[in-house]
């Protein structure tokens, strides 16, 4: 029995790392089976050496660190918080976590009764295992300090958006429902208009990817049209190329830890507004020509126009340039030429 116990500890304590050589490899497997060991996939591609990329993995898992990772956030509540379970911690490499909180807040006769919101110095623990000997590090962080970045938010956008199509990709399933809505509403605040979520917020029909530089496959390049069903047959897939692509650009939504405005989606994020450019117009993707107020016009460069530039916010939407379209405040905002 002691060897029976030993053997399940070992087995537990185990980290799985796979990697499927070629496209004729069952993605959702490999992805399950490094997610449910604490390990990591990746793909060879034909033309890639394998030993190069086995090569740097094992550098890189060579000297863990801290392993068996927690965060305890003392006391502040959480949520949504990714990567959902924490990876191992190895020499040289980094862990970036993102999620949201609740900032405890006061009522006050002083203020009228209002809620105020209290600046949070709060201690922060992380805690794992070095060498078999439990250890914790602590630290104090101002968390409302963060509430006003524009960047960390999109982030945690991104990372969330990730999981949510994984979760549909591994199940199966087709992205509908509360998924679908959330991974819409994220996308068109904060901008993440990728390959994968380029189809979700276009109208019924034809689906046209924005970039032809992300491929699904060979066949059908990424800008090429298809239909909504043959998108998302393509992203349920699990083996071929398709498979292969989609599970390494979700993987790293999952993992992002940088974003950038691709240029080749002409998308840019300002003051907290995501704008694509449509037909010559810069375009706030919450606009829906459907159910949002009908569009003030305003002439560039009239009198109008200049009573905008006041606004710290609407100056830096008009940046743009000469043609914006934006909502805000219940109005919708057209500048023309």
């Amino acid at each position: 029995m002691k060897n029976v116990s030993a053997l399940r500890s070992t087995v537990e304590n185990a980290r799985l790392f796979t990697f499927g050589v070629g496209y004729d490899v069952n993605t959702k497997l490999l992805d399950g089976l490094a997610e449910e060991n604490r390990g990591a996939s990746d793909y060879v591609a034909p033309e890639q050496d394998i030993e190069v990329v086995v090569g740097a993995l094992g550098q890189k898992i060579a000297s863990p660190v801290l392993t068996d990772l927690k965060l305890d956030f003392g006391g502040v509540r959480v949520r949504d918080v990714y990567p959902k379970a924490l990876p191992d911690l190895f020499r040289g490499g980094q862990i970036a976590v993102f999620g949201r909180f609740t900032p405890p807040r006061f009522t006050s006769p002083h203020f009228n009764g209002g809620n105020v919101p209290i600046t949070i110095i709060n201690s922060i623990s992380l805690h794992g295992t070095r060498e078999g000997k439990a250890e914790t590090i602590s630290g104090n962080v101002n968390l409302a300090a963060n509430t006003n970045n524009e960047a960390i938010a999109r982030l945690w956008a991104m990372r969330k958006v990730g999981y949510l199509l994984d979760d549909a990709r591994r199940a199966g399933r087709p992205i509908e429902g509360d998924a679908r809505d959330e991974i819409i509403k994220l996308s068109k605040k904060w901008g993440i208009v990728t390959p994968i979520t380029a189809g979700l917020i276009t109208e019924d029909g034809e689906v046209v990817m924005p970039s032809p530089t992300h491929r699904f496959g060979a066949a059908t390049p990424m800008n090429a049209p298809m239909s909504r069903a043959a998108a998302d047959e393509r992203f349920r897939s699990s083996s071929g190329e398709a498979a292969v692509s989609t599970s390494k650009a979700v993987g790293q939504m999952r993992r992002a830890e940088t974003v950038r405005d691709d240029a080749s989606l002409a998308l840019r994020v300002v003051a907290g507004k995501s704008f694509t450019l449509r037909n010559g117009v810069w375009t706030d993707l919450s606009f829906d020509p459907k159910t949002s107020p009908k569009a003030k016009q305003i002439k560039f460069a009239s009198p109008e126009y200049f009573a905008l530039l006041k606004d710290a916010r609407a100056a830096k939407w008009l940046a743009l340039g000469e043609r914006v379209l934006w909502t805000n405040n219940g109005e919708t905002i057209e500048i023309v030429p």
